[in-house]
Order: C-alpha cells, then sequence, then structure tokens
C-alpha cells in the first residue's frame, strides 16, 4: 500500500510538471526563467490553455484563455482577477492578427482594432467610458497616418495637441520634480555613520488624477535610503496628469535620487 501511495503521488506530481509549458513573448518555448507565458491545459476544452502572464519576474493578476492547436495561431481572451474580459485578440503565427478588442476594467469597450502580420492595420477608435470615441487613428502597417479626436460630450478636439501630452510637475520643466525632492531629503544617521551612498532608483506611477498612487523600490544601496526617498515622493503636490488618446491616464517613470554626503550636507 506504502508503495502505491508513493508511486501515485509520484505520477502526480510528474503530470503537474510535465503540464506546464513556458513561451517568450513571440510564443517560441523557453526555460521558465526567461518566460513570459505559463501555460497550462485548462478544463473547458481540448484545446484550450490557461496562460499567466510574467513581467519583471511577478506573475501578473488575472489569466488568459488560449485557443490553440500549435501555440501560433488562435484565439486569446484575456481576463482581470474577477473573471471580467479585459483583452481579445488573435494569432497568425504568433503575431497579433485580425480583430483586437480592451476593455477597460472589464466594463466599457476601450481600444478597437485591427492587425495584420503584427502590426495595427485600418482604423483603430479609442472610447471613453460613455461610449464616446475619443480618437481615430487611421493605421498603416503600425504607423499613424491620419488623427481626430472628440471630448466626452462628442464635440470635436480643436487643438490636437491637447490630445497626448505628458504629466507636467507645478507646470515646470521636468528636471523640477527631482530638483523638488532633492531639497526635502534627509540623509539618514544611520548611512552617515557607516558611509553609505549610491543611487535609490525608484518607479513613480501618477493616477488620472495627478496624485502619486504608487512608489516602487527598484534599487537601493540601503533600506532607510529608499524609505526615506519614498517619503519626500509620497509628499509630493498633485501634478497636471498626463493625457493619452484625449483621455486622462496613469503613467510610470523611473527616477534616481543619488544620496551624497560632502562636508556634512546631503
Amino acid at each position: 500500500m506504502m508503495r502505491y501511495s508513493l508511486l501515485s503521488l509520484l505520477l502526480l506530481l510528474c503530470s503537474s510538471i510535465y503540464a506546464q509549458q513556458f513561451f517568450d513573448e513571440n510564443w517560441k518555448k523557453c526555460s521558465s526563467r526567461k518566460a513570459m507565458y505559463i501555460v497550462e491545459k485548462d478544463e473547458s476544452g481540448e484545446n484550450n490553455h490557461r496562460v499567466r502572464i510574467k513581467t519583471n519576474n511577478e506573475l501578473q493578476d488575472g489569466y488568459a484563455i488560449y485557443r490553440t492547436e500549435d501555440f501560433s495561431n488562435g484565439e486569446y481572451t484575456l481576463y482581470n482577477d474577477s473573471g471580467d474580459t479585459v483583452k481579445h485578440m488573435f494569432y497568425k503565427n504568433s503575431k497579433p492578427d485580425g480583430s483586437y478588442r480592451t476593455w477597460k476594467n472589464g466594463k466599457s469597450l476601450f481600444k478597437k482594432t485591427d492587425y495584420r502580420d503584427g502590426k495595427e492595420d485600418g482604423v483603430c477608435d479609442i472610447y471613453f467610458p460613455n461610449g464616446q470615441v475619443s480618437a481615430r487613428y487611421k493605421m498603416e502597417e503600425g504607423n499613424i497616418l491620419e488623427s481626430q479626436f472628440w471630448n466626452e460630450d462628442g464635440s470635436v478636439l480643436e487643438h490636437h495637441h491637447h490630445a497626448n501630452i505628458k504629466p507636467t510637475f507645478l507646470g515646470l520643466s521636468e528636471n523640477a520634480f527631482p530638483i523638488w525632492v532633492s531639497e526635502r531629503l534627509e540623509y539618514p544617521r544611520e548611512c552617515i555613520d557607516r558611509n553609505v551612498h549610491g543611487e535609490v532608483v525608484l518607479d513613480i506611477r501618477i493616477g488620472t488624477n495627478g496624485k502619486v498612487k504608487d512608489v516602487k523600490v527598484l534599487r537601493t544601496p540601503h533600506k532607510l535610503m529608499s524609505e526615506e526617498a519614498i517619503r519626500v515622493v509620497k509628499l509630493s503636490p498633485d501634478w497636471t496628469p498626463a493625457f493619452k488618446h484625449n483621455q486622462p491616464c496613469e503613467v510610470v517613470f523611473k527616477m534616481s535620487i543619488y544620496f551624497e554626503f560632502k562636508n556634512n550636507k546631503l
């Protein structure tokens, strides 16, 4: 009985291991370390595969169902962690090809376009949550040939350069925020005593309301330095939010903060 149980357990573990496959961003098989897509058979059908997506070595929320026989051609549907559809598309020869749709928060249609041989081709429409088109692009082989923009009430946007803009800090130049941060930093006493110095690298997310929404540490010489950098960044006044497709959008940017102690000053 013991031998049978051990054999059953071994078979179960082996089947779990071999049921999992790993693919890179081009749907080519690869090692688990290099994988972007982690794939297992799905219970819903013979050719349906459940896909988890990995970026920056972290598994993302949600999952996808890829209906395919060869992982080069098929129908791909992405769901959020609530089970709502957020993307629906098709692959041909491992490239996007055909109808492509995305939904914002799994509720309202956000983007409707078509791909041909991996590149957008034809008319691409971007929608406000109320269903009004905010931007329309005429695409050819991934290039924008023409563009039109509307406001949420259906009126035409007169100044096209307002449709796609970067976030701004207090209406100043791109260097204004690093200067603002450096003026408020306090060098951690423990780091001074230990002669610790170096670069803290952060990912900073600015929300659609212009507020600092999230701060993530990418690299730091010392925990106290990253804590101090985050503390100051979160004190930031509201930004003027970015706009994309004539809609406010979240933006993530990378910022380096240098801790150098010279003459008892930061």
